[in-house]
């Protein structure tokens, strides 16, 4: 009995931290706004299409998640991190 308490108890608290970790990735994405696309990530920076690919395949732009559903996906942030560095 004792043991399965103990056993609860630590998957309570792995479930507690888990929750944590999700609600600090959301305030973090709500802070940034939505993720932008390929052609977003474009026109915000004022770029081709093209030179985003060239940029993420270089390694000097990097992408939010590299691929959902087929798409690369932004944060302004990132983009802004990019003009900064640029600049």
């Amino acid at each position: 009995m004792k043991q399965d308490l103990q056993l609860i108890h630590q998957q309570l608290n792995y479930i507690v931290a888990e929750l944590a970790f999700i609600k600090t990735n959301m305030q973090y994405l709500e802070s940034t706004g939505p993720p932008l696309s390929i052609q977003q990530a474009a026109e915000y920076l004022h770029l081709s299409q093209s030179r985003i690919y060239d940029l993420v395949y270089r390694g000097r732009l990097k992408p939010l998640q590299h691929r959902k559903h087929g798409r690369i996906l932004f944060t302004k942030e990132t983009l802004n991190q990019y003009l900064y560095e640029k600049g």
